[in-house]
């Protein structure tokens, strides 16, 4: 699955829901904020889409962790970007807010995304970050790099790529 922007908040999230069925996804423009495998951070429930405390209570069945483990991710952001939906109550409700600012910050880049980064690092999982230094909010840079991702990610062993940096 691949997906940039809103499309890209979705297919991170749809793997959460539905590691079963997915191998490998990319995901851009994610507001710094992917969704984390994981029910608290800092002592504090991370419900969903931040985190999977209260996955069961949703949609009826635990978080799959054993087959999200499987799943190859290619996460980016672009380090101009400045498209953050934390500030629009479409998007976060006042509580989640609340959490964002307190936990990962309400700055998108570079505080969120970095932050974000580093607990990613520290999970185990076959997820790979990248921030492309020429991009703003934009899926171009890093079109070549998705496609060398996913033809790495062709069989079952997850794989990183080296992306490409922009001059």
């Amino acid at each position: 699955m691949d997906g940039f922007s809103a499309s890209g908040s979705f297919v991170d999230r749809f793997a959460v829901l539905h590691p079963g069925n997915v191998r490998a996804l990319a995901a851009g423009g994610i507001n710094g904020l992917p969704i984390f495998p994981i029910e608290s951070y800092q002592k504090l429930s991370l419900p969903f889409p931040l985190g999977v405390a209260d996955l069961k209570s949703l949609v009826g069945v635990p978080f799959d962790a054993d087959s999200y483990r499987r799943v190859s991710q290619y996460l980016y952001m672009g380090a101009l970007d400045d498209n953050d939906t934390f500030p629009h109550s479409d998007a976060w409700d006042d509580d989640e807010r609340v959490l964002i600012a307190k936990l990962f910050g309400c700055k998108m880049m570079p505080d969120r995304w970095t932050r974000s980064q580093k607990i990613i690092s520290g999970l185990d999982l076959p997820i790979q970050t990248v921030t492309y230094r020429c991009a703003g909010h934009d899926p171009e840079p890093a079109l070549d790099d998705v496609v060398a991702f996913f033809n790495a990610n062709n069989g079952d062993e997850p794989k990183t790529i080296t992306p490409h940096q922009c001059p």
